[in-house]
Formats: structure tokens, sequence, C-alpha cells
């Protein structure tokens, strides 16, 4: 069985750290980036299960990811994280209109981060079976 493969871009260097030792010894292959531009060509070329990016890329790169999570030949599953809580619900609905699957706010504790990795790639992996049974 392959390792499930998570791609994180976040600004914030000690967090992309923190997330990276904590993914990494629950057994995910982490690949990290301070910018989208960094990895782009690499999220159109391999395959991530989930893409963790932070707010500040999303602003900046908003229209490209829409078109990546939108690529119907090879659709990128990622979620927005917000730095802190946000309650501003039509932001959230934006950006899940834009193409990301879900809108979290930053885990900063690994049980946390743990938790909600394991729940974004279960409703990735389970989306991905009912449409190649959708597809048969």
């Amino acid at each position: 069985m392959t390792s499930t493969r998570i791609l994180l871009i976040d600004q914030h260097v000690a967090w992309l750290r923190f997330a990276e030792e904590t993914l990494s010894q629950a057994d995910y292959d982490v690949t990290t980036a301070l910018d989208l531009d960094e990895v782009c060509e690499r999220c159109i070329n391999e395959d991530f299960d989930l893409i963790l990016i932070g707010l500040p890329q999303v602003e900046r790169h908003l229209s490209k990811l829409s078109d990546l999570a939108k690529n119907p030949g090879h659709p990128l599953r990622f979620v927005v994280m917000f730095p802190v809580r946000q309650t501003f619900d039509t932001v959230r609905m934006m950006f899940k209109e834009a193409g990301a699957h879900d809108v979290v706010d930053k885990p900063y504790q690994p049980d946390v981060l743990l938790r909600m990795v394991a729940n974004e790639v279960y409703e990735a992996r389970r989306q991905n079976n009912l449409a190649a049974a959708h597809n048969l």
C-alpha cells in the first residue's frame, strides 16, 4: 500500500515544521512549500491525496487553485486553513465555491492536526470511490 501524500503550503516556517514532523511521525508522506509557485508544477504532475494551504496563499492564488481543483483530468483536493477562528461564513463559502473541499481553522496541536487530516483523507477517498463507481 502506498503512503498517503500530503502537501502543506504555508508562509509560516515554524508551522510547516510542526505539521511536517507531526504528520511524518504518523507515516504520512509530507511535502512542504512556502508558496504555491514553488510546487505548482508538482501539483499538476504528482498525486497528492490532500493539500493543506494557508489563507494568505489562497488569497494570492485563488484563480490558480480554482483551476487546479476543477481540472477534470486531475482535480486536486485542497483545504483552506484560516490562521485563527473565523466566523465569516460567507468568506468560507467563497473558498468552497472556488474549489476548496473544506475550510478549517489551522490546527496548532498535534492531535487536532492528525484528526483533521485523517478526516479529510477519508473524505477524499470516499469521494474518489463514489466517482469511480459512477463512471463504471
